[in-house]
């Protein structure tokens, strides 16, 4: 009789399991043109909802240095209202001569009607995005900005504004060759007062988890997601769950059925750090072209799953004898739901997964702003969104 009802137990546990993971997923992908010209290669841009899920646009545009208001009626953004940015902010989001001038730029909706911008982690400004008033502005000095000047540049997925604690999250510069188990892998800012807080995400041993090489400048991903911080390393399938009141941090393992570990002679290498210049650069060249690589991870509210998208391994020639480089690469995602359960991989010949770092969810799925056309007079955007199916 025990026997019976182990095999019925198994029976469900399987049937559970196909049900939820390895699913087959879809994608469904819808356009919306913008009627306004940004006169910039790549705008400062997000997206918001009212209650109704009508969809409105704040975008930058350097042409006259001024944030504009669009809502999409029939596939199309258009303009409804605008305002002029202070000279402060003006003056550090277009700087031409600092060498991270608009990298290190960023809007964050502080809630739907409040608008927070990062110009060059220098300036912090809060707009009324219904008036255009400014609300608030914190200028950073030499001797505290450099607290905040060592965001990564390149990733304005990884930053919130987190309203329960009100401060902007970042992820402060680190040392990716040196894994301490209480190392600050993310800091909070307080935009009123200038107070830094760190995060010290005290990481639990986990079989699985590797993550000391990668080709990225920067190897953590993460985002917010039902009140805690979700981070992942580039190159392992492992998940941490971070709740900032608690200091509680669990880790999960998701793989995708894509993942490959780096090599085994990974092991081998010295330190990143230590290479000189052309060993380091040959280094991050093969793996981008050759290894399995994480590249953003992502939140859908609307519909309580993650998206964590990765660039494949591949061989370093292909069947016909042809050099693989970085042009031939695919491009995935994996899904998986709030309680980190796998449902299913997506996988594309389209590169356009690999620069989803800059992208906003919405109800009616993932949005990116994407360059449609350019001439002497005009620089024309649309707003690609993607939505998954399982």
């Amino acid at each position: 009789m025990r026997k019976i009802t182990l095999i019925i137990l198994l029976l469900i546990y399987l049937t559970f399991n196909a049900c939820v993971g390895n699913k087959k997923v879809t994608m469904q992908t819808t356009y919306s043109m913008l009627m306004i010209d940004t006169a910039h290669k790549f705008p400062l841009w997000t997206i918001i909802e009212d209650d109704n899920r009508i969809r409105s646009l704040i975008v930058l545009s350097e042409k006259d240095s001024s944030i504009y208001v669009l809502v999409e009626k029939d596939s199309v953004f258009e303009p409804i209202r605008s305002f002029v940015l202070d000279d402060n902010t003006k003056k550090y989001l277009f700087a031409e001569e600092m060498d991270k001038a608009g990298k290190s730029s960023y809007f964050n909706m502080m809630d739907s009607n409040t608008l927070l911008i990062t110009a060059n982690a220098q300036v912090f400004s809060v707009y009324d995005i219904q008036t255009g008033k400014m609300l608030h502005q914190q200028i950073m000095q030499n001797d505290d900005s450099v607290f905040i000047s060592e965001l990564p540049c390149n990733v304005k997925a990884g930053l919130f504004y987190d309203n329960n604690c009100g401060q902007l999250i970042f992820h402060p510069l680190i040392t990716r060759d040196i894994l301490l188990p209480d190392y600050p892998m993310l800091a909070g800012k307080n935009i009123y007062t200038g107070e830094n807080q760190l995060y010290a995400m005290r990481m639990p041993k986990v079989k699985e988890f590797t993550g000391r090489y990668s080709n990225l400048e920067y190897d953590m991903l993460y985002c917010y997601a039902e009140g805690n911080y979700v981070a992942a390393w580039s190159n392992s399938q492992v998940i941490f769950s971070f709740n900032p009141s608690t200091q509680k941090i669990d880790s999960f393992y998701v793989k995708s059925k894509h993942y490959t570990p780096y090599p085994k002679q990974y092991d081998n290498l010295p330190p990143l750090d230590s290479r000189n210049s052309l060993e380091l650069m040959q280094f991050k060249i093969h793996s981008m072209y050759y290894d399995y690589y994480n590249t953003a991870l992502v939140y859908d509210k609307y519909r309580k799953v993650f998206y964590r998208y990765f660039s494949p391994a591949q061989k370093e020639k292909s069947k016909d004898g042809l050099k693989n480089d970085i042009t031939t690469k695919l491009a995935g995602v994996t899904i998986f739901d709030k309680n980190f359960n796998y449902i299913g991989d997506y996988l594309s010949e389209n590169q356009f997964f690999l620069y989803t770092a800059n992208s906003v969810v919405t109800s009616k799925g993932i949005c990116r702003l994407v360059k449609k056309f350019e001439n002497e007079q005009f620089v024309g955007y649309e707003v690609v969104t993607i939505k998954f199916n399982y």
